[in-house]
């Protein structure tokens, strides 16, 4: 792809995620992605060959800026999973960009979901390793399955980011849940904190 190509290429992604988030997926034609980049249609089929490429694309952006997200507050060795900031961050991460792809993108194209589930698989290899560094540290109790806490977390995520509830909504009914579920997986963390 030429040099200039590419910094359309920018452009169009950038306004296709703009009119899919303010207006939603249904809204995205190629005449308002030209209208919107200043672009003809023939310019623009030339640059993404076809709207579901681009689509793939944005979806492939919203998951790995959710899992970065999760990731970062997750493995960042400042943060306590007991923590009030550490869970609203990682409730605000189930709205946005991350709910237009489960509840648009995921749905209109399935094929595409089950191509970046593997981009999922790989970070829950992180997260179970995050798990299993705390148990050793004795923060997580022995007897908590790390897999099972994982999908637990992200039931809880998926299930809120489908449903039709507003986002402040979301992210309280999100803290809120992974805050009891958190209850029953930590030991004592005041009391190790304060040890340290």
């Amino acid at each position: 792809m030429k040099a200039k190509d590419e910094s359309y290429l920018e452009i169009i992604e950038d306004e296709a995620k703009k009119i899919i988030v303010n207006n939603g997926l249904k809204s995205l034609s190629m005449d308002s992605l030209a209208k919107a980049s200043s672009l003809s249609k023939a310019t623009l089929y030339k640059i993404i060959q076809s709207k579901e490429n681009l689509i793939e694309k944005i979806a492939y952006d919203f998951l790995i800026e959710t899992r970065i997200g999760v990731l970062n507050s997750l493995l960042d060795e400042k943060s306590s999973l007991c923590d009030e900031d550490f869970t609203f961050k990682l409730a605000k991460l189930s709205i946005g960009n991350y709910r237009v792809l489960q509840k648009q993108i995921f749905k209109d194209y399935p094929f595409i979901r089950k191509k970046l589930l593997v981009h999922w698989d790989e970070a829950l290899i992180l997260l179970n390793d995050k798990v299993l560094s705390l148990q050793k540290a004795g923060i997580v109790k022995d007897n908590i399955e790390a897999k099972i806490l994982i999908e637990g977390f992200k039931v809880i995520f998926d299930y809120y980011c489908l449903s039709d509830l507003n986002d402040n909504e979301i992210i309280h009914r999100i803290q809120s849940m992974y805050n009891m579920l958190l209850e029953g997986v930590i030991n004592k963390i005041n009391d190790k904190i304060e040890e340290k």
